[in-house]
């Protein structure tokens, strides 16, 4: 098919539709490069403008570290030379040497950008000249002071000269940041116009692909509509043929039918000829079937004489082999016998047997008996019914047999035939049986599990004792399908069903459906059965067992929810050790920034809510570790009322005036053994989502008492198994709106919270589980939609345990002038560490890791007097440094620092008991005296 696009000369101008929708294709196929080709350049545009403004951040950092290392540097040598403490050249030489490092940044910085954004050469070269002046007027009056001119070097400080070149590295760094600032916004403007431009070219493509789609659309219609004008042809042509096909069949059958009306009446005549034939053909036949006749008769008397022979041969034969035993008795006496008598009456051979009367081999007693059976057969000549009776064997002993008799015609003589079979060893087989069933029963009515039996049809036919026992139904009310009515009605289809699959298929089944039991309570049973196949493979039916699962499935279920929480309690570990390494590094810059004097008051409030939130993130890790259990606790002795006396007021101020808060303290509690501070959070959390759960004017009460755990309460809570005895019982409980049953199963997993987003972090109830499960104790929640909520918590009394008091307050110890090794692979942390003792006075020496570590003492010797190293690092982790390092320094204190807790890292094995050691986060003050306690503890050891 063609499309007409217009006339040339006179005539049409087409083009081939498939040519027309190629060509569109490609036209879309090109528009869409296009468009594509202009996103990805406008996304390269933006990335260059993102590293042109990544660049100029870089570059005004290293500027604004260059003027503070060169403020530090001068506060720390007009110090020594004000006072003469020589504890001010540390940070003089600490300046003096990050001078040097911003100032290489820098030039790494100029290389590897260019444009307006970067720091141009000269200005480097300008800001170095600075730098080099004001470090040589410091070095100047430092060593004018070292030679006894104290005032001259006074004199020289106070002089304008190093505050103008303060004054113009300012005026630098300030020329450079408006330059910055000026070249990125006109490079973002233009970049904006540009993407707006590209923005109109690639809406103008879009609108040309639609066109050109169109254009497919219709060219595609034309030509399906081409092909349904094709088809209707084709159909038409098809009937036209069927219908001379059908004209052309009935010709060729009338055809047929008049070739076959003229063979039949040829096939007529001839038959007619041949049966003429054949009545003179039976005529001869019939004289000679006269004369067969009498030949006949003849030879049937001698084949009679013949067969008598024979069938006597034949009897003899299949006498010798039947495993019965034949006897046949003329006038009472025996002219045969087969093998099987001789053996079952003991004799070698059983031509022993003849000529004896039937009464030589059986017992007295059945004499008449046998006597009256024979005259019945001999004057009836009829069968007598099966007798059992007893033979006397040849050797004296008596056999257990069953015997029929009939009529035989021997020899042309009245004869009896006798049948024998044995039957003691049968009698001794049902015996067997009987006492299998006896014990079957006896062993099915003892056994703790529900037993059945069904036949080959499906119908129950046996159920034990104990199935009774259950049900409370008798053995009639259980047969057949009876015992399906206790299945619990959702449950009976879909068991029925699997029944019979299993009946169809032969094949074993396990199913588990809700049962009634005797007091109308459903339980869940596990229903096993098997087919069973009789001695010649014939299936007689199933036998099976119920067993009760209700408790097994209970406990399965409480067992996943514990593995479930365990396991969110390592995640929430691992959380909360990444948290405490990156909240060392927060909380320590924010403090170093808020000892500065030359911050300004908006950028100081702007790092108190930096450190607040830090402090927030902190409060959410130590959460995050008591769900995990591996926060650590400083249990104590303490008494519940006491705890709960102290933190009241606090309590009161979180409700505040709208809810009301009772407190119901029990005479004596007990004393416990927990964190106090711990307690205090798990009052306070508990607290806080009862306020939220409450409205105004509700009330929440917090009750103390004693409880004491039996083995009855274990029963109705399995986890108080095996901990019988005294506990304290701590209970909050508000009147709030309550909670359904599937919200208080999940209430203690981490993260999760009905609170809108914004308002709960979901640890809440996560932290108040890790600690009373870590501080030996049990935790359970009551609620009801609309009826409130109770927490109810015990913790163990501890027999003639005294609260503790709480130790006196120790001064901080100042850093002293000491030489210590920090080690800690964690960039961040590490300079936070190293900047920390530095400023304490400690001299430091630092490393990214143990490899390093070892080279740097093995290089140097230097006199170490303390060694600071994390716990957790690649390859070589802290325990093993130290444990190298002690090798080399025996008499060096080593202080581990860990984002796990200390019990973590013993437990795995990175830090033996009682070693110094300091969890993160921390601030350099807390780092500070812990190192100075170590090295002063090592000087007088």
């Amino acid at each position: 098919m063609s499309i007409v696009v217009g006339q040339r000369w006179g005539h049409p101008l087409t083009i081939p539709v498939r040519n027309a929708l190629l060509a569109a294709f490609l036209v879309v196929v090109a528009l869409l490069a296009l468009a594509i080709g202009v996103s990805l350049r406008e996304a390269r545009r933006f990335e260059q403008l993102s590293r042109l403004g990544l660049q100029a951040n870089a570059t005004l950092f290293q500027l604004e570290q260059t003027l503070s290392a060169m403020r530090d540097a001068e506060t720390g040598q007009r110090g020594y030379l004000l006072t003469g403490d020589s504890t001010y050249l540390g940070p003089y030489q600490t300046g003096v040497e990050a001078v040097g490092r911003h100032l290489s940044a820098l030039g790494r910085l100029g290389r590897d950008s260019r444009g307006e954004a970067s720091l141009h050469p000269e200005e480097l070269l300008r800001l170095q000249h600075l730098v080099e002046a004001k470090r040589h007027e410091l070095e100047r009056t430092l060593a004018l002071y070292g030679r006894g001119g104290s005032q001259d070097a006074v004199a020289m400080v106070r002089s304008d000269s190093g505050r103008a070149v303060m004054d113009s590295l300012r005026g630098l760094v300030a020329a450079v940041e408006a330059r910055q600032t000026r070249a990125l916004t006109a490079t973002t403007a233009a970049w904006r116009e540009r993407a707006r431009r590209n923005y109109t070219a690639v809406q103008a493509l879009a609108v040309v692909g639609a066109l050109l789609i169109a254009t497919m659309l219709y060219a595609a219609n034309l030509v399906l509509a081409e092909r349904r004008a094709r088809q209707e042809a084709l159909t038409a042509e098809r009937a036209v043929l069927e219908q001379r096909v059908a004209e052309r069949t009935e010709e060729l059958r009338q055809q047929h039918q008049v070739a076959v009306d003229a063979q039949q009446r040829a096939e007529q005549a001839a038959v007619q000829a041949e049966e003429e034939t054949v009545r003179a053909e039976e005529e001869a036949a019939r004289a000679e079937e006269e004369r067969l006749r009498a030949d006949e008769e003849r030879q049937r008397a001698e084949r009679h004489e013949a067969e008598a022979k024979v069938g006597e041969s034949r009897y003899r034969a299949l006498a010798e082999l039947s495993p019965d035993a034949l006897l046949v008795f003329v006038d009472g006496r025996a002219v045969y016998a087969n093998p099987a008598a001789a053996r079952l009456i003991g004799a070698t051979d059983s031509r022993d047997l003849l000529g004896m009367s039937a009464f030589d081999f059986i017992v007295p007693e059945f004499a008449d008996a046998v006597r009256q059976r024979m005259r019945l057969v001999l004057e009836t000549g009829g069968n007598a019914p099966p007798l059992e009776y007893q033979w006397r064997r040849l050797d004296g002993t008596v056999e257990e047999v069953e015997t029929a008799a009939g009529p035989v015609d021997w020899q042309g003589r009245r004869a009896i035939q006798v049948v024998a079979r044995g039957i003691g060893d049968r009698r001794r087989t049902l015996l067997a049986l009987a006492e299998s069933e006896a014990r079957f029963r006896t062993v099915a009515d003892t056994a703790p599990v529900l037993i059945w039996q069904a036949g080959a049809g499906g119908a129950c036919t046996f159920v034990n004792r104990g199935w009774l026992t259950f049900t409370g139904r008798t053995l009639e009310q259980e047969r057949g399908d009876g015992w399906a009515d206790s299945i619990h009605q959702e449950d009976r289809d879909r068991s029925l069903a699997a029944f019979r699959q299993a009946y169809a298929e032969r094949s074993p089944f396990s199913i588990e459906y809700r049962f009634r039991r005797s007091d109308g309570a459903y339980r869940l049973v596990r229903n096993d059965g098997v087919p069973h196949w009789a001695d010649d493979a014939t299936f007689v039916g199933f036998v099976g067992a119920c067993l009760d699962v209700t408790e097994m499935r209970e406990a399965g279920r409480r067992l996943g929810e514990a593995q479930r929480l365990e396991s969110l309690g390592r995640l929430a570990g691992g959380v909360a050790h990444e948290t405490n390494n990156q909240m060392t590094v927060v909380l320590g810059a924010a403090e170093f920034l808020l000892r500065r004097t030359d911050l300004p008051p908006a950028a100081r409030e702007d790092v108190g809510q930096i450190r607040q939130a830090a402090g927030r993130a902190a409060n959410i890790s130590a959460q995050l570790l008591a769900y995990s259990r591996r926060s650590v606790l400083r249990p104590q002795v303490l008494d519940l009322n006491t705890v709960v006396a102290g933190i009241q007021p606090s309590l009161r101020r979180v409700l505040g005036g709208e809810r009301t808060l009772l407190v119901e303290r029990a005479s004596a509690a007990g004393p416990v053994e927990a964190d106090p501070g711990q307690l205090e959070q798990v009052l306070l959390n508990l607290i806080i989502n009862a306020r939220d759960a409450t409205e105004e004017g509700g009330r929440v009460t917090i009750a103390t008492g004693q409880a004491r755990v039996t083995e009855a309460d274990a029963g109705r809570r399995p986890e108080l198994a095996g901990r019988t005895g005294l506990y304290a019982r701590l209970t909050i409980s508000d009147t709030g709106r309550g909670m359904s049953a599937e919200t208080v199963s999940r209430i203690f997993e981490p993260f999760f919270t009905t609170k809108p987003v914004g308002q709960g972090t979901g640890l809440g109830l996560a932290t108040v589980y890790g600690i009373v499960k870590q501080s030996n104790g049990f935790i359970w929640a009551t609620s009801e939609e609309g009826r409130g909520t109770s927490f109810e918590i015990l913790l163990p009394v501890v027999p003639g345990g005294r609260p503790a008091r709480d130790p006196a307050p120790q001064p901080v110890l100042a850093g002293a002038d000491h030489l210590v090794l920090v080690v800690e692979d964690e960039d961040t942390v590490r300079e936070f560490a190293v900047r920390g003792l530095s400023e304490a006075g400690f001299t430091v020496l630092s490393a990214t890791g143990a490899t390093e570590a070892l080279a740097l003492v093995d290089r140097d010797r230097p006199p170490l007097s303390a060694i600071v190293t994390d716990l957790a690092m690649p390859g070589l982790d802290g325990g093993a440094l130290a444990e190298q390092l002690r090798r080399r320094y025996p008499a060096v204190p080593v202080l581990y620092m860990s984002g796990f807790t200390d019990d973590d890292v013993i437990r795995r094995g990175l830090m033996a008991p009682e070693q110094p050691f300091l969890q993160k986060p921390f601030g350099p003050d807390e780092l500070a005296r812990r190192v100075k306690a170590l090295v002063e503890g090592a000087a007088t050891a």
